[in-house]
């Protein structure tokens, strides 16, 4: 059983990545305001939630993104590091989102536990996303991500986010 499977399996994962977005829409700015990221590091495009818990988004890389330009130059692929990003990112809305958006609290992350990198994911291609959130305490979040594109899944990933004050990052900024 592969790990997806063993994913949708266990029921942690309640939706498809390619199932179409409903529930609480949420534009780039509404993603602004619950994230500290900007361009040209931010990289959720759009997001819609799904209760406490679940959260579907779409990151996109253009061929002339600047990171697209200096990973493997003239053969771009989106680095998957990235990807695991745009899904920490997707989970760091819907904490937002439960903490209220005006929290001192951000989610960063803290570990990555699993990651299995599929297939490719190419420049222009959206990355259709889904993660699920379980409450660590106050300590942060397990989340369950798995992201797809047109030719099917592309990443699945476990990770943890751990909660830090947004003030702790303005005060490390300054050293």
């Amino acid at each position: 059983m592969t790990a997806v499977n063993a994913l949708h399996a266990s029921g942690f994962c309640g939706l498809s990545a390619q199932e179409p977005s409903s529930g609480q829409v949420l534009d780039i700015d509404a993603i602004r305001m619950r994230l500290p990221h900007r361009d040209p590091f931010l990289f959720v495009a759009s997001a819609a939630i799904h209760g406490d818990d679940v959260i579907h988004g779409r990151a996109h890389w253009p061929r002339t993104h600047p990171i697209i330009a200096g990973h493997f130059p003239n053969m771009g692929i989106v680095p998957g590091v990235c990807q695991l990003e745009a899904m920490a990112q997707l989970a760091g809305v819907l904490i937002g989102e439960t903490n209220d958006h005006n929290s001192e609290l951000v989610g960063v992350l803290g570990a990555v536990r699993k990651a299995l990198f599929k297939a490719p994911l190419w420049p222009d291609q959206d990355l259709q996303m889904i993660c699920r959130l379980r409450r660590l305490g106050d300590a942060g979040y397990l989340v369950n991500g798995e992201g797809s594109s047109t030719g099917g899944l592309v990443v699945t990933a476990e990770f943890i986010l751990a909660l830090r004050s947004r003030d702790a990052f303005v005060q490390s900024s300054r050293i």
